[in-house]
């Protein structure tokens, strides 16, 4: 029984990281980083968003990193926010989620994230430069939907876009079926 309850703990303990693995990196790109001060300033904005936990800005790439903290919900308006209130231009949210593939009514494919099951609409290059109906070339699509159906978990690499009235839109660079 002792080593039973054991066990129990341990595989406990080693799936709890998993339920947390939601959004595993944030890098933002920031126009006008100049200077150690102006670093500093957008340093201490971020961290006061709820779910960041760490902040690393690389002035000579444009480049701030965050580190979330688990379990945290993704506040994509909170980061705009931030970044704007210290002078700076936000070009483009770089980011790493793992998540589950769902369909929605009207056939676009969605990635729903583990832990904090935040949605994504999916799409890809073609669909950005083209405006087309289409989101996704097919054999993307395909994958996709093959791991939806293989209950999979996937891990997709991508640009954040913005939508009014949509969740927001992930821009797929790379995409791992695990």
């Amino acid at each position: 029984m002792k080593k039973i309850l054991i066990l129990a703990g341990i595989i406990f303990i080693n799936l709890r990281p998993l339920a947390f693995a939601e959004i595993n990196s944030v890098s933002l790109e920031v126009k006008g980083l100049s200077c150690p001060f102006c670093a500093l300033g957008l340093e201490k904005q971020l961290k006061e968003i709820q779910a960041v936990e760490k902040v690393d800005v690389h002035l000579k790439k444009g480049r701030t990193d965050l580190t979330l903290k688990p379990g945290q919900p993704f506040d994509l308006k909170a980061i705009q926010k931030a970044v704007k209130e210290s002078g700076f231009t936000l070009e483009n949210i770089h980011v790493e989620i793992s998540g589950v593939i769902e369909g929605d009514e009207e056939g676009m494919l969605v990635l729903v994230s583990t832990g904090d099951n935040e949605r994504f609409l999916l799409f890809d290059e073609s669909h950005k430069e083209n405006e087309t109906k289409e989101f996704l070339k097919a054999q993307l699509k395909d994958q996709l939907l093959s791991a939806q159906r293989a209950g999979k978990t996937v891990m997709i690499k991508g640009v954040i876009h913005e939508h009014a009235d949509l969740p927001a839109g992930l821009m797929i660079q790379q995409i791992k079926v695990e």
